[in-house]
This record gives structure tokens, C-alpha cells and sequence, in this order.
């Protein structure tokens, strides 16, 4: 039986009686300022995406017309709401109140971005019974990034890692993951354990990292649930945080939560003894699994001493997890 990882939060100063967090009283980011970030986005970044999926996929006339006019509509046109039918219609129509109808540019870029990958999953069929049910549309750029050749190299800044001072490597393994896929891992850890360590931390708009160490050094941490963003290459550097926390007993135990959409390993290879299926995963004659890759090339890629352990005790994490 599936238990919530946190209850439920009542309506307060952040969250409303709708159960949903409240708005933040800041100005919000949006795309129509050009030459921006966010205005890059949705300028460049998603057609230029469009056009990789269409190519990557055999899809059907019906798939490619609807991924056209989601790139119409967010170039051009006008927020337009889920179908009815769609499952979680309601939801998004509460989140979307007061953005529908307008320019995808003229509301804030953080929803905006959020809702723009559910039209695309949209588009594509991800949600329907079919032949591209639970299909990432985008797992051929998850799994190249986790098969680069180059990673192996990358892999060895994990090395210098262990010259560092305890509380040096805490931080840099902490500002690795955090920026995520801004870059390749050696050169987060190698930015986090340099001189320049605080001015990276610096231009963070928040940096609560002091109070999240005191947790850990009181002993009041020792399960930790990691929520992964993504489950391409970034995921090594949560990875590698993982590891930390373990191995200097800073955590008992480590969950990590991972998007679905990736495929495991081959079928009846025993590194596929770490899949795992989430309690909602709808099951329509096919399961989806998780985004294992990053985990499975720590490993069995020949990689320099630190990383090669690393991944060891990962695997033997996960196996005992699993059977156990």
C-alpha cells in the first residue's frame, strides 16, 4: 500500500484553501523580453526540440500535426486549455486560471514552461492506450548524453574530490547537484572545489545549504528523499551527493525518486534488479520503468577508483533495497 511521503499541508500563509501553494509576492519571470533567458526559450530552444523529436520518431500524420500546432500556438497564438478528456484537465485548468487566452510569452515562464511539456506528452500520445503509451519522446537524448565517451573522463574528477577537506567536499558535492545539468560533472565539481566555490554559491537566489548541514550534523536526516528533476546525465551528480550522505553517515537511507519514461537495462540482465514501478503508474499491458541508466553505468563503466566504487556501493544499495 502506497503512504504519502509527507501529509497533507492545510491552507496557510503559503498554500491556499485549494490545497495549491500560493503565488509568490514577486515580480514573475516571463518570456517577452527578447534576448532573454526565457525569451530564448521559447524562441529557439522549443522549436529547435520539436524539430529533434519529429526527426527521432516514426510518427504518425496525426502526432506531427498536433506538435506543429503546439509550436503555432506558443510562437504565435494563444494559450489554449487541455481537452476535456485528458486526465489531469482539471488540475491544469486551476493552475491556468487567468493565463489561458493570452501569449505564451505574457505569462510567468516557470508555468509556462511546465505546461508546454504537458502539451507536448499531449501531442505526442503519452498518455493514450496505443502503440506510444508512456513512450518518452525524449529518452534518445537522455540515453546519448549517458553513453557519451566522454563521460568516462568527466567521471575522474570525482578523484579530486577525495584531496578536499570534509567540509569542502560536502559543499562541492552539494553545489554539484544542485546546478544540475548547467554542466558536465567535472566541471561542477571541479567549480565547487576551487577558490571560487563561494562566488558560484553566491549567485544562487537562495542559499539555505548552512541550515541543511546543521540537519545532517544533528543526526535529525537519516532518511533523505531525493526528488531527481531529470534522468539524463545530471543524475550522476545526484549519484555522487548520494554516496556522500551515505558513506560519512550523514543518512541512514537515501530514496530516490526518479521520473518514469526511461527504459532499464536489457530484459533478464541483473542490473534490471533495480527497477521500480511508482504506486499511480498506469498499466495498459505495458509497465514503464524507470530512469535507471545513470545508475547502471557507475556500475559496470570502467572508470578511475573513486567513481568505480561509488557505483559499486550504489548497485549493492539498490540490490539489497530490492530483495530485501
Amino acid at each position: 500500500m502506497w503512504t504519502p511521503l509527507v501529509p497533507e499541508v492545510g491552507p496557510g500563509p503559503l498554500v491556499g484553501g485549494d490545497g495549491l501553494a500560493k503565488a509568490p509576492a514577486v515580480p514573475a519571470i516571463v518570456s517577452n523580453v527578447p534576448g532573454s533567458f526565457a525569451w530564448h526559450v521559447f524562441h529557439d530552444r522549443h522549436p529547435k526540440l520539436i524539430g529533434q523529436i519529429r526527426q527521432a520518431h516514426p510518427y504518425l500524420p496525426g502526432q506531427h500535426r498536433a506538435l506543429r500546432d503546439l509550436l503555432d500556438e506558443t510562437l504565435t497564438g494563444r494559450i489554449s486549455p487541455l481537452p476535456p478528456t485528458a486526465h489531469d484537465h482539471a488540475a491544469w485548468d486551476t493552475w491556468g486560471d487567468g493565463y489561458f487566452g493570452q501569449r505564451w510569452y505574457d505569462v510567468p515562464f516557470l508555468w509556462a514552461e511546465s505546461y508546454f511539456y504537458r502539451k507536448l506528452l499531449d501531442a505526442v500520445g503519452f498518455f493514450e492506450p496505443g502503440p506510444w503509451f508512456w513512450i518518452d519522446p525524449f529518452e534518445f537524448l537522455k540515453t546519448a548524453e549517458l553513453r557519451d565517451p566522454a563521460l568516462e573522463s568527466e567521471l575522474g574528477a570525482l578523484d579530486e574530490v577525495l584531496r578536499l577537506p570534509a567540509r569542502e567536499r560536502a559543499e562541492a558535492v552539494l553545489l554539484a547537484s544542485l546546478w544540475g545539468n548547467r554542466a558536465d560533472l567535472g566541471f561542477r565539481i571541479g567549480l565547487a572545489a576551487a577558490a571560487g566555490q563561494p562566488a558560484q554559491a553566491a549567485s544562487l537566489v537562495a542559499d539555505d545549504s548552512a541550515a541543511l548541514w546543521s540537519v545532517f550534523e544533528a543526526g535529525a536526516a537519516r532518511k533523505v528523499c531525493l526528488v531527481a528533476d531529470n534522468a539524463g546525465r545530471e543524475l550522476l551528480s545526484d549519484l555522487v551527493l548520494i554516496d556522500h550522505l551515505v558513506e560519512t553517515c550523514l543518512a541512514a537511507e537515501v530514496v530516490l525518486h526518479l521520473k518514469p519514461g526511461m527504459p532499464a537495462p536489457p530484459r533478464g540482465d541483473h542490473r534490471e534488479r533495480g527497477r521500480h514501478r511508482t504506486p499511480d503508474t498506469p498499466d495498459h499491458g505495458r509497465r514503464p520503468r524507470h530512469g535507471v541508466h545513470a545508475l547502471v553505468l557507475l556500475c559496470t563503466v570502467v572508470v578511475p577508483p573513486h567513481a568505480a566504487r561509488l557505483g559499486t556501493r550504489v548497485r549493492v544499495g539498490v540490490a539489497d533495497r530490492v530483495e530485501g
